[in-house]
């Protein structure tokens, strides 16, 4: 990770196994026939990590490599795609999107915050941008009292 990066944000993260542990049980239960274990959906998982930020103008959802929409998901609701992984492999198509939206978004599960610094991957330039253009947009958004971390008093 670049040691130069300095960020205020909290991301909450989205807990891509145990979304798709949930998807795939509403899969089963919503299937008039059981799915076998060995069905393609046993693999089902999120690319990369998902995380989200709660500011004065919206909730903003990105992923770990900085993708995401500037317009909020009181907007443009994002979703998460899931991917069948086999064996070292992983199909270039979703096999399943999970909507986010405002009503839902609560409903995530979550492993818990983390700082922008660490969310966002550090790897090459086009991630740097990346991880400065959030840090910069996030900021000027106001994030809401638990979105940002607390900096300790200098005295």
């Amino acid at each position: 990770m670049n040691s130069e990066r300095k960020s205020r944000i909290l991301v909450t993260v989205v807990d891509g196994v145990k979304l798709s542990e949930d998807v795939k049980k509403k899969i089963d239960k919503a299937s008039t026939v059981p799915l076998p274990v060995d069905s393609k959906f046993s693999q089902l998982l999120p690319r990369g990590a998902y995380g989200f930020v709660k500011t004065k103008e919206g909730t903003f959802f990105f992923d770990n490599d900085g993708c995401g929409d500037r317009l909020p998901i009181e907007k443009r609701p994002p979703s998460i795609d899931l991917y069948v992984h086999k064996e070292n492999t992983i199909e270039l198509v979703h096999s399943v999107m999970v909507e986010v939206n405002p009503s839902n978004i609560g409903d995530l599960p979550v492993t818990g915050k983390i700082n922008l610094t660490h969310f966002i991957r550090s790897f090459g330039n086009r991630l740097e941008c990346n991880f400065n253009e959030w840090n910069k947009f996030l900021e000027s958004a106001e994030p809401l009292g638990d979105y940002l971390e607390k900096v300790p008093a200098t005295t």
